[in-house]
């Protein structure tokens, strides 16, 4: 990136981290602020595909990655009855497994840890004001009063981008009627790779996120209404579940 000396990532989560750890290390001097005023992250688990743990080795963590998680193979498809349908996923390639589960908050701590070892700085609890596009950089002022000039600027912060709306103006982000429940369990005894089973009206997945966890994630269709009442979640997700009747499922829902 001939000229690119000084850049600024908006946005402390996945992709801002990843994009600042791998600047570092091509030997730009790159700072990433976060709105959140401490380092920490909500979420249950994620999945990373060969893919993304190819990308992760292009900047030195996959193989922490996968101590920290669970490499897995090819999910295991099923009906709701537990019908087998087939498998989805690549074979391993390599060094690559198909799959790696692993905590969310494990992963961001991953790449936390590789950004301070490279010395990139976190700025927390502040975001960006207003940004002025010079010719050659970009001036950003910040909301604790100070100002910044840099080479560019990486929007990283999210589907409700400040960055963005700066940019291009107001935009509202859609609700397509689709909602994930996640939920993290003790790991059970079945679960030798992921696994998921298909219903009329949802999908429900399980995961491994280490040796001794899992966690469990249902795609539902809720309509029109993006927000629920709190007091509904239990009941509505053992209404989903009901459509479940496999031992996996049944075997945790109770407890939630």
């Amino acid at each position: 990136m001939p000229g690119i000396k000084k850049v600024l990532v908006v946005g402390g989560g996945i992709g801002g981290q990843s994009v600042a750890i791998a600047l570092a290390q091509a030997g730009i001097k790159t700072e990433i602020i976060e709105i959140k005023e401490a380092f920490n992250v909500y979420g249950v688990g994620i999945i990373q595909q060969a893919n993304a743990l190819r990308a992760l080795d292009q900047i030195g963590i996959a193989d922490e990655t996968m101590r920290r998680g669970f490499p897995y193979g090819q999910v295991k498809m099923f009906t709701a009855g537990g019908h087998s349908i087939g498998l989805a996923g690549a074979p391993s390639m390599g060094k690559y497994p198909s799959h790696n589960g692993i905590s969310r908050r494990i992963l961001h701590e991953v790449m936390f840890e590789e950004a301070q070892k490279l010395g990139i700085p976190y700025r927390m609890g502040i975001t960006v004001v207003s940004i002025k596009n010079n010719e050659d950089s970009v001036t950003v002022n910040f909301t604790d009063g100070s100002q910044g000039t840099y080479d560019l600027l990486i929007a990283s912060d999210g589907v409700k981008s400040k960055i963005r709306d700066l940019v291009f103006g107001k935009i509202h982000p859609r609700y397509v009627g689709l909602s994930v429940w996640r939920y993290p369990f003790k790991r059970h005894e079945d679960l030798d790779t992921g696994y998921i089973y298909y219903g009329r009206k949802s999908k429900i997945g399980f995961v491994p996120m280490s040796s001794e966890s899992m966690y469990m994630f249902l795609v539902s269709a809720e309509g029109p209404n993006p927000r629920l009442d709190k007091a509904d979640y239990v009941p509505m997700l053992k209404d989903y579940l009901a459509e479940f009747p496999v031992k996996i499922a049944q075997d945790g829902s109770p407890s939630i």
